[in-house]
């Protein structure tokens, strides 16, 4: 299936993320799980460099752990997810921080102007444009949802290495007389973009959807928006490697499992 033009998807896809979200806000918890503490937040933080009365706009916000994150650099938090379960676990979980909770479909443009004409100075969309059936209308809506040059960052799946295209495999090799154990990724689909079910942590109640885009189509939405790219990270999985959970990313020291991106309105953007 074709990883654009899937609207039709998006009743199902905000049924599904409705069923998982009491799940997924057990494994997040207040603060995100391991895996987003130490390879997404760490990352996405450096190139968003949130300051002290910036007002940031976050799409598909989840349970909040990243919006509490940044409202402790003391910046004004506007964050919106389109499920409505997920939405009331971020209100719970936020007590000590003033965050404004919106219920937004980002795949409508119209929902998300209705936030104003330049009113952020920057926008973050943490691990999620790869579950959403369309990206343009929300690259569309950033153009005036941010201010002059305001700067857009977001994580994804690395297209290239994390994808169902992507085969996690093991080999034993014979290294200048020495026997290793050699972690790589076998990449079988990429250029082609599709859709179908997956798994985001083992567990979840029921499969999402997944959208894999390639490196070209992912940019291509913010060029023909008007951004450029001044900013990008491949972080890696820094945590000890285990053989006994081989299909761990901190076994695969030179392949990034996500892509970390910031792009930048371009001078003249009307």
């Amino acid at each position: 299936m074709s990883a654009e033009n899937d609207d039709d998807l998006t009743p199902e896809t905000q049924d599904i993320w409705n069923q998982n979200a009491a799940f997924w806000d057990s494994i997040i918890g207040d603060a995100g799980n391991e895996f987003h503490r130490t390879i997404v937040e760490p990352a996405t933080l450096k190139l968003l460099a949130p300051q002290a009365g910036e007002t940031v706009f976050e799409i598909a916000c989840g349970n909040g752990a990243f919006a509490r994150t940044m409202a402790q650099f003391g910046v004004q938090v506007v964050a919106s997810d389109f499920s409505a379960n997920l939405l009331e676990r971020a209100r719970a979980r936020t007590r000590a921080h003033t965050i404004e909770y919106v219920l937004i479909d980002a795949t409508r443009q119209d929902q998300l102007l209705t936030l104003g004409d330049q009113r952020f100075d920057a926008a973050v969309c943490n691990m999620a444009l790869m579950d959403m059936p369309t990206i343009d209308p929300l690259f569309s809506a950033l153009k005036r949802l941010l201010k002059p040059h305001g700067r857009f960052v977001f994580s994804v799946q690395h297209p290239c290495f994390n994808s169902n295209g992507a085969t996690k495999t093991v080999e034993l090799a014979d290294r200048n007389g020495e026997l290793v154990t050699v972690y790589a990724v076998k990449v079988s689909r990429y250029l082609t973009p599709w859709s179908e079910r997956g798994i985001g942590i083992v567990g979840q109640p029921t499969p999402h959807y997944l959208f894999h885009r390639p490196l070209s189509m992912l940019f291509n939405a913010g060029f023909q928006a008007g951004f450029v790219v001044d900013g990008i990270a491949e972080p890696t999985d820094t945590r000890e490697p285990n053989e006994g959970t081989w299909w761990a990313w901190a076994n695969y020291r030179e392949t990034p499992p996500v892509l970390v991106v910031r792009m930048r309105l371009s001078s003249g953007v009307s």
